[in-house]
């Protein structure tokens, strides 16, 4: 055959081998594209990937670790507010969330509901990651927030030597003889001096310098059966998108749990606060549950008040509830039931996705800047997990 007759063929085999390294080199640009992005949403703390174990499963250095971090997060000058410390940007941001933005307060669609709404898991999703690189930045050690698993009793059992509330850990429950005041423990009076305080007619009485608990709530910690529960249902969340969504149908109001026949209500002075439901109101009932229940059990209602006064709660049962350096453990537990409940329904996604200002998939979280419900949906883009 004719040498000019193998030209075409050459110039095809040619043209095959570059569109291959052309092809593999698309692939090798857009997997550094993808591992480059995944950094950049990535914590750029020290230590890379991270996580967070059962409180537990710490070993003796980490406890001490993380308490010593928190301590120093206590000392440290906050660097979006010079006036308060890094520690108590935490509680003011929480706490800001209880201010009403709106004369119908009550309504998803009209503000940013991160508690009795859908913004509650992302919302403090990130709130926890932040605090989480704040912890880093100041120990300069590979800090991860640990989570306690409320159903595992063990974790409260004042006998084993890694349970919560030991006093080389979060220290005890309050002194009844002196207003339920913490006096053991590296938070305890003397030590942990609180800034930050619940304003408005409903928190009124629950002000205190001092970090104040009431641990062991009649109605007793979560149950597996409770989080079984939860996990059974199939959705994020549903409408109405508040405390009257169907918890058999959402994991948002089945995991954030009961208000035992309260809502959150907006009061004259303009501060949201707990207020007797409405006659009928469905979702509500006499019996706390998960996330709330935990708030109750380890804050504690110190006087129940009567018809002309609120009741006064401890420390973790007020809007300035992460005062409590156990709020971080606990809601780091709630935000791993998350992740289980969306490894065990892939393909579900965050709800509302549109129709609900403010509270939409799209809608940023503030005061977190740009950063949307999306954008937390998937901890490993975050850059942790759970143990």
């Amino acid at each position: 055959m004719p040498v000019t007759d193998l030209r075409p063929r050459y110039r095809n085999r040619q043209h095959r081998i570059l569109t291959r390294r052309h092809l593999v080199l698309s692939v090798l640009a857009l997997s550094l594209a993808i591992v480059a992005t995944s950094a950049q949403n990535s914590s750029t703390a020290p230590g890379g990937f991270r996580v967070r174990k059962s409180v537990t499963a710490l070993t003796v250095g980490e406890r001490r670790d993380f308490v010593e971090a928190v301590l120093a997060l206590k000392r440290a000058r906050s660097p979006y507010d010079q006036s308060l410390t890094y520690y108590d940007q935490f509680v003011r941001w929480h706490k800001d969330r209880y201010v009403c933005h709106s004369a119908d307060h009550a309504n998803a669609a009209t503000m940013m509901m991160v508690h009795t709404g859908p913004m509650f898991l992302p919302w403090h999703r990130e709130f926890l990651r932040r605090f989480e690189d704040a912890l880093r930045e100041v120990s300069g050690k590979n800090i991860a927030v640990p989570y306690w698993d409320w159903t595992d009793r063990e974790s409260v059992n004042p006998d084993n030597p890694r349970s919560v509330f030991r006093d080389d850990f979060m220290g005890g429950s309050g002194d009844p003889s002196d207003q339920y005041e913490v006096t053991t423990g590296p938070f305890g009076r003397g030590v942990w001096v609180l800034n930050v305080h619940p304003e408005g007619a409903f928190w009124a009485p629950s002000k205190s310098m001092h970090l104040t608990r009431k641990l062991g709530d009649a109605q007793g910690l979560p149950t597996q059966a409770d989080v079984d529960a939860a996990f059974a249902a199939d959705q994020y969340d549903v409408a109405p998108f508040n405390l009257a969504s169907d918890r058999a149908r959402s994991f948002r109001n089945a995991v954030e749990g009961e208000m035992a026949s309260y809502v959150l209500a907006c009061g004259a002075d303009g501060w949201m606060g707990p207020m007797p439901a409405p006659t009928g109101m469905p979702g509500t009932s006499k019996r706390l549950t998960l996330h709330n229940l935990v708030h109750l059990w380890v804050g504690g209602i110190i006087s129940p008040g009567d018809a002309r006064t609120a009741a006064r709660y401890a420390t973790m049962f007020v809007s300035t509830s992460p005062n409590d350096p156990v709020f971080f453990l606990h809601h780091a537990n709630v935000d791993r039931l998350w992740a289980i409940w969306q490894a065990r329904h892939p393909g579900k996604v965050y709800e509302p996705k549109s129709g609900q200002p403010a509270n939409n998939a799209d809608s940023p979280m503030v005061p977190f800047g740009s950063v949307t419900p999306d954008a937390v949906w998937s901890i490993a883009a975050l850059g942790y997990r759970y143990e």
